[in-house]
């Protein structure tokens, strides 16, 4: 369904015109998010609707990064034998392949796995940096044309590096007790210092570098978000604890522009909150249909792209909270996902329309007509179902919002005990019965009594929209006994 006019919490985004490092603005695909799904597949989405532009086959270790610069795509999978050289790729922006090349190691571990990856496009040393969490950990970069290795580093596991494009600066976190940050210069000149783990991302605008997440009680740095001195490493300008709003931070995101806030995810609360760093504030926070284990920044306007590892799906929401779009049709759990790094991005911005001596007429606002769908018919124990609510082949957008009313009901299986039905923002939908900005979830719980049971779930006739030919739909709940 449309999302709802929401009054935002934020006052206003500043507006700034923003272009990349390069002097050049922003290309038209720089919003499309690339998806990888379970590490074999890589997809392109739109960043209007989420329609899949293209998708490609490569078995990789979970490294996904975008150029900022010609919109191409890269990934990579280790020898997966402690010894062994990895494998890198790059696809151009249509999703044709552009060159395949190894990378090494002088290590007993070489590239057994090759789990992250940055792009430095516009520095005076351009090129394309990976990173290996497990059998230790490494640095290597190659160049972005060829793909030949220029150079390599021994560390510890490390998190996805960033880097800043102006001077190519690397920065990257440990991930498995090193409690390390590590600077190393576009050359492979490696530094480090102390520093709790977590996930880090650099504001490509203004050169600040953002830590938080991970385990407090196992060297993670938790719920406190730090701005980080890039100059003095180690060093942090500010912290601010958001535990009062999140009990968990697994996930981070910066908005690439002057005074771009700072989005903290939270998997245990499905939750995002939004920090200004001019306040060391939160400014405003809101749930999520699924829990936010990956989250990326649309740099055109600034939306939020969500995924999870355990569904076949990306939600995008805008900068505030409000659902823009949902692709359902993945075929796959997200591994990981990604926008272009390193490039200045434009905020959303509303201008004022300038009155006209004679105002047009309000146009006629046609009622919707609304169809229901579910991905999946049947349902073991501990699997969900997303239901969603869509318009009807024949109708236009609507040009207001409209609540859904629906039933959804079992003869033998009881929400909350078999089952719950939840909305987009995570509440029970088994008592309110409407919605306003999808999906539904259906999850059929392990504590579920019934052999075998089936919820149906059916749209009721109100004025304000019109039935299409898909009103209702049963899924097969499978249970215990």
């Amino acid at each position: 369904m449309k999302p709802p006019v929401r009054t935002p919490a934020i006052a206003a985004f500043l507006i700034t015109l923003a272009l990349t490092p390069l002097g050049a603005a922003l290309s038209p695909d720089a919003g499309d998010p690339v998806v990888n799904l379970g590490n074999n597949t890589l997809v392109k989405l739109s960043e209007a609707n989420g329609a899949v532009i293209w998708s490609v086959a490569v078995a990789n270790d979970g490294a996904l990064a975008i150029d900022p610069a010609d919109s191409s795509v890269y990934t990579a999978i280790g020898g997966h034998l402690a010894g062994t050289d990895g494998t890198i790729y790059k696809f151009n922006a249509n999703g044709t392949p552009s060159w395949t090349q190894s990378i090494s190691l002088n290590s007993s571990c070489d590239f057994q796995f090759v789990t992250n990856a940055a792009v430095d496009a516009s520095s005076s040393s351009p090129g394309v940096v990976w990173s290996e969490s497990g059998c230790f950990g490494a640095l290597a970069k190659s160049d972005r044309a060829t793909g030949l290795q220029q150079w390599s580093a021994q560390t510890l596991d490390l998190d996805r590096p960033s880097i800043d494009p102006s001077s190519g600066q690397i920065f990257a976190v440990t991930n498995a007790g090193g409690q390390t940050i590590y600077s190393v210069t576009a050359g492979g000149t490696l530094a480090s210092a102390a520093s709790c783990e977590g996930f880090i991302d650099l504001n490509p605008a203004d050169g600040m570098l953002y830590r938080g997440g991970g385990n407090a009680q196992a060297n993670g740095c938790g719920t406190t978000l730090s701005q980080m001195n890039p100059s003095v490493l180690g060093a942090t300008n500010w912290s601010v604890d958001l535990s009062s709003t999140i009990s968990s931070l697994d996930a981070l995101a910066v908005q690439p522009w002057q005074g771009g806030y700072v989005y903290a995810a939270s998997v245990a609360d499905s939750k995002i909150a939004v920090v200004n760093p001019a306040t060391h504030g939160v400014v405003t926070s809101f749930s999520t249909a699924i829990p936010p284990t990956f989250i990326a920044i649309d740099p055109n306007g600034g939306n939020v792209y969500v995924a999870n590892n355990q569904k076949p799906f990306v939600l995008t929401y805008s900068p505030t909270g409000a659902l823009v779009w949902i692709n359902l049709s993945l075929g796959g759990n997200v591994t990981n996902l990604a926008t272009p790094k390193g490039v200045v991005g434009v905020p959303a911005s509303s201008p004022t329309p300038t009155p006209t001596p004679t105002p047009s007429a309000t146009p006629e606002c046609p009622v919707p007509t609304v169809k229901i769908s579910t991905d999946r018919t049947s349902l073991n124990m501990g699997q969900s179902a997303t239901i969603s609510m869509d318009y009807g082949a024949a109708s236009a957008p609507p040009c207001q919002d409209v609540t859904v009313y629906f039933h959804a009901g079992s003869q033998k299986a009881k929400a909350n005990i078999d089952y719950t039905l939840t909305d987009a923002n995570g509440q029970d939908a088994t008592s309110t019965e409407t919605v306003v900005n999808g999906p539904l979830i259906l999850h059929n719980l392990y504590t579920s009594r019934k052999k075998t049971s089936t919820i149906t779930i059916k749209l009721l006739s109100k004025k304000t929209y019109n039935l299409g030919k898909s009103a209702s739909v049963k899924i097969q709940l499978f249970g215990s006994q």
